[in-house]
């Protein structure tokens, strides 16, 4: 290999020259050259994915060994990277802060952190007027994280950097049709990145053990997200929109199949290497048919809820104060795509933490944490967008909120869901009559999923004629008029459907039939949206719905 052969060279160099110490200086140069090993990487912290041949994991490994400069789990053999450097620009006097008092449990574990640190060269020992406190925060494993307390600095950082970064959504989205993945986790990714060397002394900390100030960008910066961000998009420009995504530290290679992923993943390590980034080889995985990404499980048949933060759902003990609440309420959020019904169910729990309100963990409160767990548990996997597909719209409305289903139909008449939509009324639209909330229902669920269906024919699929009436009537108030002019951007067609039939959306109560002699059939329509106009299509029968009749 090069590394082999670069180490015999050098060999024969300090032989020829009789050095002295010459097993000091071939040290010296392997750590230099950032050179853990001259027998390849630990195959034993190779995760490939299951079903790869005997023949193909060779290659995979003979690849990533061709790439071991990458790679280390060393902290002392993480270089900057000459992609950019950071700036710190302040206004106003030097910010300082008081010393945080430390429990003396934590001076050892820091004390061998601030070591770790500056043997890496990741921070130095300063004279800076700057300081800011430390504390240490525990890791899953036992050991312990320094954390930075930057608030006070923060307010007088001017020059932040508004490099977006994507959406989670947006980039789970873009990943359709894929069945090959890989994960290249950046080791340490925000200390690759130095800083310019008149602005060091403002990130200086003030420790125990001295004052410190970072070469490399600490975290805890409001500048740190997306400048890393930039910088690690710059890193793999050459393969961005072709066969990666990246979200700060992770690198998600995907492929068609595993023949087109031999050479995508080669073109990203070869990204990493001319951008002298090391990634965390027991961190990163190869060719998987599912991956972990983002907090999904991502698979080609879409994405699921990972089994851990299932776990950390159903395990968790119930509320016991307000913060407790939104903690589990911001934990089931971020899966709320995949639970049906979610806002309407949890309404108990969001009661909870309104103001004004006394903390009662009551028996709603209990019921409504039990369902969720239960529907986190049995939650589906939700299918990727296909343009390709029929596409439906499943809505329903009544005064306890709104709700909604995206699903297209595959080529075998399947359902595939997509993702799942609901909330709650607000104050003001609870004076809706029931038209205005059928109504609301649809043009909320369009709204959310309006990247999906602008430009897209799809079929709203409801349990009321509110479409039909506010295309027929002609004295409409000022924000069922703003409704109409709204829908008319989009290209659908309506069909009505009974509301015990409605099974995806009948998780809001529906109005009881006071005459059932009112339950007669009669003809209504479906009709689409062409231009600024409702187009009738066809006439069919339905039962006519108590709420509807008694508006009319």
């Amino acid at each position: 290999s090069q590394t082999k052969a670069a180490l015999c060279i050098k060999i024969e160099s300090l032989n020829s020259e009789n050095s002295i110490d010459s097993t000091s200086e071939l040290k010296e140069y392997i750590n230099s050259n950032n050179i853990e090993s001259i027998n390849g990487l630990d195959e034993k912290l190779i995760n490939i994915g299951e079903g790869i041949n005997n023949e193909m994991k060779k290659q995979i490994i003979d690849l990533l060994n061709k790439y071991k400069c990458c790679f280390t789990n060393k902290l002392s053999n993480i270089t900057p990277t000459d992609v950019a450097e950071i700036n710190i620009e302040t206004i106003g006097p030097p910010v300082k802060k008081k010393m945080y008092r430390l429990p003396l449990v934590h001076r050892k574990p820091l004390k061998q952190i601030l070591d770790e640190l500056l043997a890496a060269n990741v921070i130095r020992p300063s004279t800076s007027s700057y300081c800011a406190p430390v504390l240490l925060v525990p890791k899953k494993n036992g050991e312990y994280r320094l954390v930075v307390d930057y608030r006070d600095l923060n307010p007088k950082i001017i020059n932040e950097n508004s490099y977006p970064i994507q959406r989670i959504e947006d980039i789970l989205d873009s990943i359709n049709g894929c069945s090959t993945f890989s994960l290249l986790d950046c080791h340490s990714g925000f200390f690759t990145l130095p800083i310019a060397e008149s602005d060091k002394h403002k990130t200086a900390i003030i420790t125990p053990f001295g004052l410190f100030e970072f070469n490399r960008l600490p975290q805890g910066l409001k500048i740190s997200p997306n400048n890393f961000q930039m910088v690690m998009e710059k890193v793999y420009e050459k393969v961005l929109n072709d066969c990666a995504k990246v979200y700060q530290d992770d690198c998600l290679v995907h492929s068609k199949n595993s023949q087109i992923h031999f050479s995508h993943l080669e073109r990203s390590l070869e990204c990493v290497k001319q951008a002298k980034l090391k990634l965390r080889l027991n961190k990163c995985e190869f060719f998987k048919n599912k991956i972990i990404f983002l907090g999904h499980v991502v698979s080609k048949d879409g994405l699921e809820i990972s089994e851990n933060r299932v776990k950390a759902i159903i395990e968790s003990r119930d509320p016991q104060n307000i913060t407790e609440v939104k903690s589990f309420l911001g934990l089931l959020n971020y899966f709320k795509d995949h639970i049906k019904d979610l806002s309407i169910i949890a309404e108990p729990l969001i009661n909870l933490t309104r103001k004004n309100v006394k903390f009662e963990f009551n028996e709603d409160a209990k019921l409504a944490l039990d369902e969720l767990k239960r529907r986190i548990c049995t939650a589906p996997i939700l299918s990727f967008f296909n343009e390709n597909l029929k596409t439906e719209l499943h809505t329903d409305g009544s005064r306890n909120g709104v709700g909604a289903a995206l699903i297209q139909i595959d080529n075998n008449g399947s359902e595939k869901i997509i993702s799942y939509y609901s909330r709650t009324l607000r104050n003001a639209e609870k004076n809706y009559s029931a038209i205005e909330i059928e109504l609301l229902a649809i043009v909320s669920a369009i709204k959310r999923f309006h990247h999906y269906l602008l430009g897209h024919e799809f079929e709203i699929k409801t349990d009321s004629n509110s479409l039909t009436y506010l295309s027929r009537t002609k004295d409409i108030n000022s924000r069922l008029s703003r409704w109409s002019l709204f829908l008319q951007h989009y290209n659908f067609k309506v069909s009505y459907r009974r509301g015990e039939s409605n099974k995806l959306c009948d998780f809001l109560s529906r109005f009881p039939s006071k005459n059932e002699e009112l339950n007669k059939t009669e003809n209504r329509d479906i009709f689409i949206l062409n231009d600024s106009n409702f187009v009738y299509m066809k006439e069919y029968n339905v039962a006519l719905d108590d709420e509807f009749e008694n508006f009319i």
